[in-house]
């Protein structure tokens, strides 16, 4: 790669870095917020048996 060009690509590969991680953390505290989401994990916790078996296909 030309040298002329590698500093501005390593830039803008560091910007889209940044972003996605912002994103990341954006996604995960979606996620931590919803409600279905969290009851979810909580059954599976309390009936990790029951929580598989309604998961796996018929």
């Amino acid at each position: 790669m030309p040298k002329s060009v590698q500093g501005s690509i390593t830039a803008i590969l560091k910007t889209l870095q940044k972003e996605m991680a912002k994103l990341d953390k954006q996604l995960l505290q979606l996620i931590d917020s919803c409600q279905e989401y969290q009851e979810k994990v909580t059954s599976s916790r309390v009936f990790p048996v029951l929580a598989t078996s309604l998961s796996s296909p018929c």
